[in-house]
């Protein structure tokens, strides 16, 4: 064989294996980004589970839940600005007629005193 056609040969082997080599670490790179990300979305979803359950969401936002609820089984539709209800019930007054108004139409094991300091 001619020593043109070894380098020719030798040239093209190192292009072959910087190829495969450099394919390998983008591929491992990939595997371990998209296994990440997995993590990330089952924690993410777990994390949403457990906001979607009425008890562990916070206090505020089940006595929202429950009104909703009550709302959208009076067909009434669902309840309009609801990041601002739940911002109101910071204020002392609306909250206290919010109590009022559970204590009407629904059995409340709190206080009104513990529902009004409660967060």
């Amino acid at each position: 064989m001619k020593d043109s056609n070894k380098k020719i040969f030798a040239r093209e082997f190192l292009f072959l294996l910087g190829t495969i080599i450099l394919f390998l670490v983008v591929f491992f790179a990939w595997v371990m980004l998209h296994n990440s990300n997995d993590a990330k979305e089952s924690e993410l979803k777990q994390k949403i589970e457990n906001l979607s359950e009425h008890g562990k969401l916070p206090y505020r936002l089940r006595v929202f839940a429950n009104i909703n609820e009550r709302i959208i089984k009076s067909s009434l539709g669902k309840m309009k600005d609801r990041a601002k209800f739940i911002s109101d019930l910071k204020d002392y007054e609306f909250a206290s007629k919010t109590y009022d108004y559970i204590k009407e139409n629904d059995d409340v094991n709190i206080s009104k005193e513990e529902f009004l300091t409660e967060y």
